[in-house]
């Protein structure tokens, strides 16, 4: 179980290393390293893990006394047991000093063998338990952070239990609630206009026919987000990072938005230059442009205004879509990017939605390596920022 016990004897007469010796060597378990004075004894002591020491007390320039007070002072040997033997410096005074140095045993010459051997094997003894009992310790400590460590990943499971349930909950919600809304518009008029078409009025049946566009509209927005959440959340969507030019991806956003923004008078700036290269994936960028730009169209009052911009940051470009709109409570900011607590607001027009296309943003921002964040002041509007690596 473990490697053979080391016992250091340290004498400056050869004889008594030799007697020393051939009394301990019936251990069969047990290793001899011997030294002939106080410095090689030292030496022994740094480069190697011993049991028991046996130290002879009168030795030039070390004596046993000083030499034990070094072994004290040493971190990997302080507690070493060490038993003294001595015939010149037997008395009382020098038996009390000897334990005083941190001798455990006092043994004078000349020593009976016998006696030297037990009170050994006693300390031997002492020493394979107390390494059994470190080593039961370090089981112990063993199994402890371990089952520390499957209780923390039970919590973690748990709330990943939770975190699935709650989008399970929201997601179940928007199919059973916002998606049926623009089809019961649908559904309603276009029943309307094919039954009730010979007594509608012309300009009524333009109104009627104007909602059903808005509806459809409103129910693929909505379709286009829940299809590419769901996707990111069993993670079958792609994610292919290249080097583009941001601005023509804003260019072709707004084109795509123009019909909305125009119908409230809202009016298009762009600042962002030419060559304004990131390193993210297409795919998502758009996606992120697109609801962040339709979400700063529905808050903003008729005739506002909606500007993107470009800043550089370090290794990331920070990208913004500014809106003069109706702004943001401070307390629902921190709502606005969770599953679990996000609700959604009427627009300015009493336009309806998820608040699905704010986390589908977040969920691809940081799948590029970036961050999102909101400035908004109440009745005066808000700020979407989301950082993207530069051209890589």
């Amino acid at each position: 179980m473990y490697n053979r016990q080391k016992v250091l004897i340290v004498d400056d007469k050869s004889a008594n290393l030799y007697a020393l010796e051939q009394v301990l060597q019936v251990l069969e378990e047990v290793e001899l390293v011997k030294a002939s004075n106080g410095n090689d004894a030292l030496i022994a002591i740094l480069n190697h893990d011993f049991a028991l020491a046996i130290l002879d007390v009168q030795m030039p320039d070390m004596d046993g006394y000083e030499l034990a007070e070094f072994i004290r002072s040493e971190e990997k040997s302080k507690f070493l047991p060490v038993i003294f033997l001595s015939a010149v410096f037997s008395d009382e005074f020098h038996v009390f000093k000897g334990y005083r140095a941190g001798a455990v045993d006092f043994i004078t010459k000349p020593f009976n063998p016998e006696v030297l051997l037990s009170k050994v094997e006693i300390f031997l003894k002492l020493d394979k338990q107390k390494k059994e009992l470190n080593e039961q310790n370090f089981l112990l400590e063993k199994e402890i952070f371990e089952r520390k460590k499957i209780e923390q990943s039970l919590r973690e499971n748990e709330q990943k239990l939770q975190d699935l349930n709650s989008t399970k909950d929201k997601f179940f919600s928007i199919l059973a609630h916002d998606l049926r809304n623009p089809f019961n518009t649908i559904m309603g008029f276009s029943e309307l206009l094919l039954t009730q078409k010979q007594y509608i009025p012309q300009d009524k049946a333009e109104h009627f026919y104007k909602l059903i566009n808005e509806a459809s509209k409103s129910a693929y927005n909505l379709l286009s987000n829940l299809l590419e959440w769901s996707r990111a959340q069993t993670g079958t969507i792609s994610f292919i990072p290249l080097n583009f030019d941001v601005a023509q991806v804003v260019n072709e956003s707004l084109k795509l938005l123009e019909g909305m923004a125009t119908k409230k008078g809202i009016k298009f700036i762009s600042e962002i230059q030419e060559k304004t290269e990131i390193f993210a994936d297409m795919n998502m960028i758009t996606t992120i442009l697109r609801n962040l730009i339709s979400n700063a169209i529905k808050f903003t009052f008729e005739g506002g205004t909606i500007k993107i911009s470009a800043s550089y940051h370090e290794n990331f470009v920070h990208l913004e879509v500014n809106d003069n709109g109706m702004g943001i409570k401070e307390q629902d900011i921190q709502k606005l990017f969770k599953i679990d607590s996000n609700k959604s607001s009427l627009g300015t027009n009493n336009e309806t939605g998820t608040g699905l296309g704010l986390i589908l943003c977040k969920e691809f921002v940081e799948r590029n390596g970036g961050e999102i964040w909101v400035k908004s002041v109440l009745t005066q509007g808000s700020s979407f920022i989301f950082s993207v690596p530069q051209k890589g």
